[in-house]
């Protein structure tokens, strides 16, 4: 998506291609869009009063089932030792946390939820699809099932805080509800809060910095449960549903591949020679994608609308890593810093690539243009992400060529104006050839 999409996105996630926790689609969710699972009636006359004929929902995907040799697949490892270099496309690496082989989906609703069936279909049947094989087979996650869904009597606050989500789920569980039974190893909770519940997670806000997010808990005796919530941020029921199996696969793919991210992390972090990735946009591996502007992908076969997730492998290859692809052919713009910093993002200091420029000075670095396929001419851009929130932006980026044939190497300037407290400033790279957009990060230092 151009620049100005992505500004648009930040500002609304639902405007493009998303912002925050969650992409969110931008696709037509008009009655004639065959994408987009709806309620059927039962024997409807279609000369009849709707209030005539009762609703029954029929299921929209074949539901997955848990077979006895289920298993997972080998995750993705390049080497611990092999680690790309700055040109070479990232990696989301592996911190050692548990990962989810076999995930459960539990999925929660508040009372009169007009999309409780939809939503309890496609957690049913999204996790043996195609696509989560496809999007799973990197990091070790193997089909996804649904237990029992939960449709509570309670209703919803009219605002929540993630500490109180957290504490309540665990009240539900330790106190032995029979909705809530003791959940079993790699088991997620999706909880789908209705329009007019407004959701906090770490100073943010839902329906304006996140359009979902994920977590993880603990109980009484110290087990370990996650969760993901889901705000209503767009109160049409065909478009609030797209929105949300699409904020709702980002989530669930992260939760199996990182459901502990605060106090175990698994898949979580970018590689160190790629750390711009994951100063604005995160590095999980829904992160990766989700401002990319074909994120939101129907599967062949499948009703529903979810976001394509990064794959290391084909990372690794040079391939577009955000699969499922149409073509594995790719082409990037990344900038290539030769000095190192020390920076302190994950609590201990660490060295990494950067751009060497102190506030108040200007400093150049060079940008290569890849194409693993034909060769051909980019469009380039570059940008503060403050901008992405209409913020003051901390970087005056001018490149010295904004068209340019892949194989080349053009310059950005850089004037830092201000910088952050860390230290890192974070900046993106845009290149468009043949009306396809990629990103890339890169990162400055004081």
């Amino acid at each position: 998506m151009p620049i100005a999409c992505l500004v648009a996105a930040a500002a609304s996630p639902f405007a493009c291609g998303g912002s925050g926790g969650s992409a969110s689609p931008s696709q037509d969710a008009s009655d004639d869009n065959p994408s987009l699972p709806r309620h059927f009636e039962a024997g409807f006359d279609e000369e009849a009063e709707v209030a005539d004929a009762p609703d029954e929902y029929v299921a929209q995907a074949a539901h997955c089932a848990r077979t006895a040799d289920a298993g997972a697949p080998e995750p993705f490892d390049a080497g611990a030792d092999a680690l790309p270099d700055v040109i070479a496309l990232p990696q989301v690496v592996d911190f050692g946390g548990a990962t989810m082989a076999t995930p459960t989906v539990v999925s929660v609703t508040f009372p009169g939820d007009t999309l409780a069936d939809p939503l309890e279909d496609f957690v049913a049947s999204v996790g043996c699809t195609s696509y989560w094989r496809t999007v799973g087979a990197d990091y070790g996650v193997g089909d996804a099932v649904a237990s029992t869904p939960v449709r509570l009597a309670e209703a919803a606050p009219a605002t929540i805080d993630d500490t109180a989500i957290r504490a309540w789920l665990a009240q539900k569980i330790d106190s032995g509800d029979p909705q809530f039974p003791r959940p079993a190893t790699d088991t997620i909770y999706v909880v789908w809060y209705p329009d007019g519940t407004v959701i906090t997670s770490q100073g943010s806000t839902s329906c304006q910095e996140f359009a979902g997010y994920h977590q993880g808990g603990q109980l009484a005796d110290g087990a370990l449960f996650s969760y993901a919530v889901l705000p209503r941020c767009d109160g049409d029921d065909q478009t609030g549903l797209a929105s949300l199996t699409l904020a709702a696969s980002h989530e669930l793919i992260e939760a199996s591949t990182d459901p502990q991210p605060d106090t175990m992390p698994a898949y979580s972090f970018s590689d160190a020679n790629h750390i711009g990735w994951a100063l604005f946009a995160g590095a999980e591996v829904g992160d990766m994608c989700e401002l990319y502007n074909d994120d939101a992908y129907v599967p062949p076969g499948f009703p529903w609308v979810v976001q394509r997730i990064w794959s290391n492998r084909a990372a690794w290859a040079g391939q577009t890593p955000c699969v499922p692809a149409e073509s594995s052919a790719y082409f990037y713009a990344t900038a290539v810093p030769t000095d190192v910093a020390t920076l302190n993002l994950l609590g201990t200091p660490q060295s990494y690539p950067a751009v060497h420029i102190p506030v108040g000075t200007t400093g150049t670095v060079a940008v290569q243009l890849i194409s693993n396929g034909s060769p051909g001419t980019m469009e380039l851009q570059a940008l503060d992400p403050a901008e992405l929130f209409h913020g003051s932006p901390h970087l005056n980026l001018t490149l010295d060529a904004t068209v340019a044939t892949s194989g080349s190497t053009v310059h950005l300037s850089i004037q830092k104006v201000s910088g952050d407290v860390s230290g890192a400033e974070p900046f993106l790279l845009e290149a468009t050839m043949n009306g396809r957009q990629t990103l890339s990060w890169g990162v400055t230092s004081d």
